[in-house]
């Protein structure tokens, strides 16, 4: 066959692939919208692009051991976070515990045994209450002389809710801690320049003066070099509704979003962080269905999407992706997780 030929031919050839494609999209476009529409809306949402991963609250963990690593490789996470969340302000590196006590100690080479477990990336949060930055600098450094690399970093957790009356002293206002974000974020860019730091936000609308002030004080007071990343955290408390539907789902979804939407900052040079969110209900089924929507929420615009917990023994919460008594294996909403990042 000649080259003119050979080149008829392939006209010829690609011409009955367009045609094909047509008479597909014609018989696509005879179903109805809503047959279409319910069709998409059974399809997993997946956001290959973004760090999906676990908060794990240290503490609740039990002895590390092999059961545990395997059960949370299982997950496919992409990133692990330590030490927590509110445990961060009384956890000391050192000695594995905290201030508060806990069941197990858990230093730094438990997080070394996860992390090549998961192969996942790790998030620090500094405990900005109880020690010294030469102390954190100290974590930072550690981890890294071990292996683990040192590329996020929050500053601190949830400081604006005032739930302790050491964040209160600590940081009386937004500015205060804007100010020492300031501080310790220009020691740790000097020896971690290529970590990215992340600030904690209020995610919602509040009647509090000090809580509804927050996040303006911060912008008026950080200098925008100190950060890359504004925290957010975004729960659902459901206890009291009745059956769900796709409406009742949608309403209770859009009524958190719409509030965490009206005071997140708008900075597209910036990036999204929620390194905790989840929803507490009665039954786990309402729990599977509520977080699945605000995991595709949350999954859809955030940088890093962290949902809470890893593992909590008590029967009264349905955060925990490993089962009680021993996490050896995935709750629920752990198989629900590991189907959407696998």
């Amino acid at each position: 066959m000649n080259s003119k030929r050979k080149h008829l031919f392939l006209i010829f050839v690609i011409s009955i692939f367009f045609l094909g494609c047509l008479n597909k999209q014609e018989s696509t476009n005879d179903k109805s919208f809503e047959e279409d529409t319910q069709h998409k809306k059974s399809l997993p949402i997946m956001y290959t692009d973004k760090l999906t991963g676990v908060n794990i609250n240290w503490s609740f963990l039990p002895k590390l051991d092999q059961g545990i690593l395997d059960a949370t490789a299982s997950l496919h996470p992409k990133m692990i976070r330590y030490p927590g969340g509110t445990i961060s302000k009384m956890w000391d590196w050192e000695s594995g515990t905290s201030t508060k006590g806990n069941r197990e100690a858990h230093t730094l080479d438990d997080l070394l045994r996860l992390q090549k477990a998961t192969n996942a990336k790790v998030i620090f949060v500094l405990n900005t209450i109880q020690k010294t930055l030469e102390n954190q600098l100290n974590l930072l450094r550690t981890a890294r002389n071990m292996g683990i690399k040192i590329e996020y970093i929050e500053m601190g957790n949830e400081h604006y809710l005032g739930k302790f009356q050491y964040d209160l002293e600590a940081f009386p206002t937004g500015a205060d801690y804007a100010k020492f974000v300031n501080r310790w974020a220009k020691a740790i860019r000097k020896e971690f320049p290529d970590a990215k730091i992340g600030i904690s936000m209020f995610s919602r609308v509040s009647r509090d003066e000090r809580k509804s002030a927050w996040n303006e004080l911060i912008l008026k007071n950080i200098s925008r070099e100190n950060f890359d990343a504004y925290v957010y955290h975004t729960y659902i408390n459901a206890q009291n509704v009745g059956e769900l539907t796709a409406k009742t789902v949608e309403e209770i979804i859009s009524e958190r979003t719409d509030a965490y939407e009206s005071v997140k900052i708008a900075d597209p040079s910036k990036e999204v962080w929620i390194t905790e969110y989840g929803v507490r209900t009665d039954t786990i089924e309402k729990t599977l269905l509520l977080t699945k929507a605000l995991a595709d929420y949350i999954e859809s615009h955030a940088d890093i999407a962290l949902p809470q917990v890893l593992y909590t023994k008590s029967d009264k919460s349905f955060f925990s992706m490993l089962k009680a008594p021993n996490a050896h294996s995935l709750s629920a909403l752990g198989e629900m997780f590991a189907n959407r990042w696998r």
